[in-house]
């Protein structure tokens, strides 16, 4: 319930990360959050990676409905169709 009673109140391309409590597994995002862009609502997913020294984020966006929960475009959850 604080997910919908979050994004009903997100204004139109405004959003936040935080970092993950804890991860997992090895592979699991750094950082979680939402946007709203567009009037639709977007889960993203962060990771932090370090090359030759230099810090830099990798973002996944899904898109999601007003609980938060993913809407999948075809009938394939986008991990498994990477």
């Amino acid at each position: 319930m604080k997910t919908k009673k979050y994004l009903t109140q997100l204004l139109d391309g405004s959003g936040h990360l935080n970092p993950a409590p804890v991860k997992k597994f090895e592979k699991a995002p750094d950082y979680y959050g939402y946007i709203k862009f567009d009037d639709k609502f977007l889960k993203l997913s962060a990771w932090v990676h370090l090359k030759n020294g230099k810090k830099f984020l990798s973002i996944r966006a899904i898109e999601t409905d007003i609980e938060g929960n993913p809407i999948y475009i075809n009938t394939e959850s986008p991990i498994n169709s990477i």
